[in-house]
């Protein structure tokens, strides 16, 4: 009787390892799935990115009022500055403005020369 009930246990230990591997495969499973799903979440969020960029840059390239309008902008921040004699970094910012207008004006060129 000894031997047969051992080999009862011993069948019903691999049962339950075989239950425990199973669920292990499938929540193994389960997290590729999740990952593949996140990888093409991200590729299709960048791909869209890419498209907003692509349409944002052609729409400021056919656009001119609106850099004309930026450099107005630019140059009131600049006169606001000059107003101010308190106003220490102004030589700073005046360069900032400057740099913002000229890559504006060098993403307009690029979008155009594409």
């Amino acid at each position: 009787m000894l031997a047969s009930q051992l080999i009862t246990q011993r069948e019903a230990v691999g049962r339950e390892l075989r239950k425990v591997a199973a669920q292990e495969a499938d929540g193994a499973k389960f997290v590729v799935e999740k990952a593949e799903q996140e990888k093409q979440s991200a590729v299709i969020r960048a791909q869209g990115e890419v498209e907003s960029a692509k349409l944002i840059g052609q729409s400021i390239a056919n656009n001119l009022e609106f850099i004309t309008s930026r450099k107005i902008e630019a140059a009131r921040e600049v006169a606001q500055m000059l107003a101010n004699p308190a106003n220490k970094d102004l030589q700073l910012r005046i360069e900032a403005t400057r740099e913002i207008a000229c890559k504006l004006t060098n993403l307009v060129e690029h979008l155009r020369a594409q």
